[in-house]
């Protein structure tokens, strides 16, 4: 048996994609946690599946090449330098203005792999603000990043597996949208 479920991974979001050289040697950790319902009968106690997710979640670690790069985490929380729009600008944390924080679809993709069959897909992520920098002589700078999976239109938190059930796909970051893949 070939184990297909190995290598580096990329994590698309926000419509780009983030690829393994910034993703940290830690991976990426989706955990989803339904809850059970405890009954109690004189035959002992039994658990049974609700259906409920109490948890339903990703975190990873992006090592950032510059402050810039946190555009692609927080981009409702970024605002580009006037002078160069490009390659400088700012993420704000906190503040008086009011920020609407905008969902994003989160797909994890093996980078080696042609198609989306081993693809972890949250539908509708809500980003975490959570950063903890240490800035010294030898360790990368980086921002652990949790995407808070949210129900979507029919109440799916993921999907683990392929993008589309009925051809092969790949995720394309910038339509946000599974699309066939080219033969």
């Amino acid at each position: 048996m070939d184990y297909e479920l190995t290598g580096k991974v990329d994590v698309s979001l926000n419509g780009v994609t983030i690829p393994a050289q910034f993703i940290s040697d830690s991976g990426v950790v989706t955990t989803m946690t339904e809850t059970v319902r405890e009954i109690s009968t004189m035959a002992g106690v039994i658990r049974v599946p609700t259906g409920i997710y109490e948890e339903a979640m990703s975190v990873f670690n992006v090592t950032l090449p510059n402050m810039n790069y946190l555009k692609v985490v927080f981009p409702d929380l970024y605002t580009a330098s006037v002078d160069r729009p490009l390659v400088a600008g700012r993420v704000a944390f906190g503040g008086n203005d009011c920020v609407a924080r905008t969902n994003t679809p989160l797909v994890i993709h093996y980078t080696c792999q042609a198609n989306s069959d081993n693809d972890v897909y949250l539908p509708n992520g809500a980003v975490t603000a959570s950063v903890e920098l240490t800035q010294n002589a030898t360790d990368p700078v980086v921002v652990a990043v949790t995407v808070q999976a949210q129900p979507d239109d029919d109440g799916v938190f993921a999907y683990l597996g392929t993008g589309d059930l009925t051809e092969p796909t790949l995720w394309n970051a910038a339509a946000e949208a599974y699309e066939p893949v080219a033969s």
